[in-house]
């Protein structure tokens, strides 16, 4: 038997937004708070690349993660440190409009994509959405059987 995820439905309604009209989207928790259970859960089903900031400080190119009108997902952004690379990710949002990019971070949202929230182009979704009210809570023991 799989593990139920239970996701926030405020979650979900910022994940609609970001569908609609937003192009990054950035989950901002510590380690084991569900960031990529819960991005993955909210992508099933959708056209999706997916990548670590760790092996984008690598690249020299990004064209291998293009999706037609899908999603990227990145994990650890936090670890792409390379400021040209962080350039390039930049680079790659804005020329890639049909694209909607999924950010997971261990970090808080990084200064070199303000732009985006700026624009209003950027939305996140921090530890505290990421917390179980009580009725989360008792859907989740529902789920498992308890």
């Amino acid at each position: 038997m799989s593990t139920p995820v239970i996701v926030n439905p405020e979650i979900k309604k910022i994940f609609r937004s970001f569908e609609k009209s937003g192009r990054v989207l950035l989950f901002s928790a510590s380690c084991g708070f569900g960031k990529t259970t819960v991005a993955n859960s909210l992508l099933r089903g959708k056209s999706k690349a997916e990548v670590s900031a760790e092996k984008l400080n690598a690249e020299n190119d990004m064209s291998a993660y293009r999706t037609d009108g899908g999603f990227l997902l990145i994990d650890n952004l936090e670890l792409l440190t390379d400021p040209d690379r962080r350039r390039m990710l930049c680079e790659f949002i804005r020329d890639n409009p049909q694209m909607r990019f999924v950010l997971l971070t261990r970090g808080i949202f990084p200064g070199w994509l303000m732009p985006f929230r700026f624009s209003g182009l950027a939305a996140s979704v921090d530890m505290n959405l990421m917390f179980f009210t009580r009725d989360m809570t008792s859907e989740y023991f529902s789920r498992c059987g308890v």
